[in-house]
Formats: C-alpha cells, sequence, structure tokens
C-alpha cells in the first residue's frame, strides 16, 4: 500500500456512507482556500467539476467551490481579492 500524509483543510471526522460524500478537491486550489480563509465548513456550495488530468479514470475533482448564501458570497470574494491583487 502506498504511504501518504493525510492534511485536512476545514472540517474533518467520520464519513458517513449514508449521508456524506467524500469530495477529491484540486490541491493547489485546497491550498489557495486554506491560506485565504475563504472557505467556511457546513455551508452549501455548488461545485465545479472537471476530470482530474493527472488521473482520468479515478473521476472528477472539484476545482471551484461556488457559495449560494449572498453573505458567504461576500465572505468568499473578499478573501479571495487578498491573493488576485
Amino acid at each position: 500500500s502506498e504511504k501518504f500524509k493525510r492534511r485536512t483543510i476545514g472540517e474533518s471526522g467520520d464519513v458517513n456512507p449514508q449521508w456524506d460524500q467524500p469530495l477529491m478537491i484540486e490541491h493547489s486550489y485546497a491550498l489557495l482556500l486554506e491560506r485565504t480563509g475563504a472557505l467556511v465548513p457546513r455551508r452549501e456550495y455548488q461545485l465545479q467539476l472537471e476530470i482530474n488530468p493527472e488521473d482520468p479514470l479515478a473521476g472528477a475533482i472539484v476545482t471551484a467551490l461556488i457559495p449560494v448564501d449572498p453573505e458567504l458570497k461576500k465572505h468568499f470574494e473578499a478573501s479571495m481579492k487578498s491573493v488576485q491583487g
């Protein structure tokens, strides 16, 4: 088996197969979310999905989170402005 380090951003815990679906997030985007503090756990987001170019048979990965709540959208945009210039 391959050895790897697990690092979580946001919230972590047991995944309940009945209610939860683990998502694979593009690595650099996950680091951006961590660095900016844009991610607010347990909130509703629309997902932008793309096929993982490094492993196309593994399925889709999340390349962007789009907040649904207007207040969260403002927080997300303000957080991302710090890296967009």
